[in-house]
């Protein structure tokens, strides 16, 4: 990356478009706290901010839902949302009526439409079940930027739909998406803005 500067908003969608190679996800790492950048900075609210992990960016609002997937197949969904943060007794035994509880209350908050049966392993679940699933995870805590990359690219026609709708409703939430797709037909679908990246650096940014 050379010479790269966007501003990404929390009221919005800003799609991320380039050749392989171009600089997209290594600039998502970046903005994510995977990858330390040499020189430059990130400012938050207009406040430089060092993201020194994953982690650190989540703490300061910024989740990145990548194109592998992490879930677990063996856990259920309500599993897989809590990972690492489950409600446990006093001996350190999850609590599994409350992590129900608190799993299914998250989907009904972000997604109030969508129906996904959360006592099922994810390994049964269709996959924009499954991809629900990892951006509910990346919604639990303050969450005001999410970062998805290639969200739909093993998905179906009709799943791709399901998602779109989800994805789109972020915005009006207060979480602002910065989607990475190699479909251009998604990208002005769901982008307000889109930045162009050439070999690591800014071709422009501009109005869907």
């Amino acid at each position: 990356l050379s010479d790269v500067r966007v501003a990404f908003r929390t009221d919005s969608g800003h799609g991320l478009i380039g050749e392989s190679c171009a600089g997209r996800s290594r600039l998502m790492r970046v903005l994510g706290g995977g990858l330390q950048a040499t020189a430059g900075s990130v400012a938050i609210g207009g406040e430089p901010v060092v993201l020194a992990s994953p982690r650190d960016a989540l703490t300061r609002g910024i989740a990145h839902v990548s194109q592998e997937g992490s879930l677990v197949p063996a856990l259920t969904g309500a599993e897989n949302i809590l990972l690492g943060d489950e409600p446990r007794w006093a001996g350190g035994v999850i609590r599994r009526e409350a992590l129900r509880r608190r799993a299914r209350a998250l989907v009904a908050r972000w997604f109030p439409e969508v129906a996904i049966d959360l006592d099922q392993p994810v390994a049964g679940l269709p996959m924009a079940d499954q991809k629900v699933i990892e951006i509910v995870r990346a919604l639990r805590g303050s969450v005001s930027l999410v970062i998805l990359d290639e969200p739909t690219a093993s998905l179906p026609a009709r799943e791709k739909e399901q998602l779109w709708g989800i994805i789109r409703s972020l915005p009006a939430q207060g979480v602002g998406v910065v989607l990475i797709s190699h479909f251009l037909s998604e990208i002005k679908a769901l982008s307000d803005r889109i930045t162009v990246l050439r070999d690591g650096r800014l071709i422009r940014t501009e109005r869907a």
